[in-house]
């Protein structure tokens, strides 16, 4: 493969993901000597090692009980990259080695917020000019995801036998959709093949056919099948190290030294795509195995388990029932529709299949997005697939529209009512689903009792939430509300006003009177946010008392389970 040398940039390094999903291709074989044959050219090189089995630190000498912490602190702890490299003892050669703990990583990171970005965060922090190359596990989980979304480019080792093509056509596929949603730089840097056995009509059948699928984008760099290659890694050395004389050893060098002449070159156009109709050196073809884009089933990313990643046409969603937001302001989407057609759709959206219909799916979170896909016109987007059911949708909905801060507070208390009474929870278990106190579910339910002209004010917010939980306190609270955003009050006054019409031997600070105890003030404030009901304190000497004001019996079953339980 000739390509035409071109400078990189020396803000950031750059970074080739080495994958394959299939496993003993010559994947960590391949990071391990292209990395020391690059950095022995004078290229700085960091390997990171992003498979939970941790070849490539072993193949490099590190002992199982120093490789802690390593990419999973880097992955899931965020720790900084600067704080986990370690030297290899090969010049301009470093390691972000595996530890155990990786093998639950990729559990961990379903739960965390944008987890197909983690590593594209965390190499932010490596700022010197060189070459990261990431070494991925043998499999298109959230790993091999992470790594391709924080790639400029994929080098994919492909092995000289028939079964190692099966996998490449769904590694491809995968490349074009991580493209296509997720990381519109990302190219392939090329394929190299591997385990090339001369005396194996096989390999040359193989390598053959692969040329004629890819052409220039596949190596001249053939990498062959050496005892010395197999050895190697046994005395935690890199082959060039071992034996530097080997066949396989300067099959690296070779390919070093194209890796470096074309590191601006990754090819961003369809990966599959045929480049030569000629005639089938295998007995089935590689056009087989791999088909046309055009009939490509849809792409799953995940590792096939309760998730995946896969783009799907826009035809085949439709929104949730459970979405908490009403409204959509057409300012925002035409802004995100500007964003889109500029970038495309970055972050997948989240999405469980149909309960009734095949092929189909409702929108968890994230129908702007599709909205906007709709008006730029995309055909497909990107998705994540959660099998969820409607009591678990219906919490997804609404904790991921409250990250977000999309829903005000009258849609935040529709989606708590809903949740609670179509699955029978309590507000203590809507609470833990969503991540709050039970105080603060009660607090925002209560406002539904407002009165519907107060609860327009909220949803255009010119009341905020804590104005609204004192007018729960006022006798009409329609006419208090219009007073306050008329004056401009603030939440205290709010609560002071709304006091007085509750007891009118209150002295309006507004007017006549001294003004009230701001500690007081405060504490009172602190105790409705923790009872969820009014609450009001007057001294008296060295005393005095605390009134709870309740309106249902509900309010006050609450109270009694709540003091009961502090007790």
């Amino acid at each position: 493969m000739s390509d035409p040398a071109s400078p990189i940039p020396s803000a950031r390094p750059r970074v080739i993901a080495i994958a394959n999903q299939k496993g003993g291709v010559g994947k960590t074989t391949t990071a391990i000597n292209l990395a020391t044959a690059l950095a022995a050219a004078g290229r700085p090189v960091t390997l990171v090692d992003l498979d939970p089995q941790g070849n490539a630190s072993t193949g490099l000498g590190l002992p199982a009980d120093q490789r802690s912490p390593g990419s999973y602190a880097l992955l899931i702890e965020g720790r900084p990259i600067t704080d986990l490299i370690r030297p290899t003892g090969i010049p301009d050669f470093s390691l972000v080695p595996s530890d155990r703990d990786l093998a639950g990583a990729e559990i961990e990171l379903v739960g965390l917020a944008r987890r197909e970005y983690r590593l594209r965060d965390a190499l932010a922090g490596l700022e010197q000019a060189g070459l990261v190359l990431l070494d991925c596990p043998p499999s298109l989980g959230l790993l091999t995801v992470n790594a391709l979304v924080a790639a400029d480019a994929v080098l994919v080792p492909l092995q000289c036998e028939f079964f190692a093509l099966e996998g490449l056509s769904q590694l491809l596929r995968t490349i074009d959709a991580i493209r296509r949603g997720l990381n519109p730089r990302l190219g392939l840097h090329g394929i190299v093949l591997t385990m090339y056995d001369r005396r194996n009509n096989l390999s040359e059948q193989v390598a053959a056919d692969v040329r004629a699928f890819f052409g220039d984008r596949v190596f001249e760099t053939i990498i062959p099948r050496n005892i010395r290659l197999s050895e190697a890694p046994s005395h935690g050395k890199p082959a060039l190290i071992y034996d530097f004389r080997s066949p396989g050893s300067q099959a690296y060098v070779r390919l070093a030294r194209r890796t470096a002449a074309s590191r601006a070159r990754a090819h961003r156009g369809p990966v599959m795509t045929a480049r030569d109709g000629g005639q089938k050196r295998l007995g089935r073809g590689l056009a087989a195995l791999l088909g046309e884009p055009a009939a490509a089933a849809p792409v799953r990313l995940g590792s096939g388990g309760n998730d995946d990643i896969r783009c799907v046409p826009i035809t085949a969603l439709e929104p949730s029932p459970f979405q908490p937001r009403t409204a959509i302001r057409q300012e925002s989407l035409e802004e995100l529709v500007a964003s889109i057609r500029e970038r495309g759709v970055l972050q997948p959206l989240l999405v469980r299949p149909h309960p009734t219909l095949p092929d189909r799916f409702q929108i968890v979170a994230g129908e702007r997005r599709w909205r906007a896909a709709q008006a730029v016109p995309l055909h497909e987007v990107p998705v994540l697939v959660r099998r969820l059911d409607d009591r678990e949708a219906a919490a997804a909905a609404l904790v991921e529209n409250l990250q977000r801060t999309d829903l005000d507070p009258i849609e935040e208390a529709e989606g708590l009512r809903r949740l609670i009474e179509t699955h029978g929870i309590t507000q203590d278990e809507a609470g833990r689903m969503i991540g709050k106190s039970r105080a603060h579910v009660t607090n925002t339910l209560r406002l539904l009792n407002l009165p519907k002209p107060v609860q327009a004010h909220l949803r255009e917010g010119r009341l905020t939430a804590g104005h609204a939980r004192a007018l729960l306190a006022a006798h009409d609270p329609v006419a208090l509300a219009e007073r306050v955003i008329a004056r401009g009050l603030s939440v205290r006054q709010t609560e002071e006003l709304a006091s007085r019409q509750a007891n009118p031997r209150i002295p309006d600070s507004a007017g006549a009177g001294p003004a009230r105890d701001p500690n007081l003030a405060s504490l009172e404030r602190d105790l409705q946010d923790r009872l969820g009901l009014a609450v009001r304190i007057t001294p008296a000497g060295k005393g005095g008392e605390i009134r709870i004001r309740y309106r249902t019996l509900d309010e006050l079953d609450g109270l009694l389970a709540l003091l009961t339980r502090e007790a």
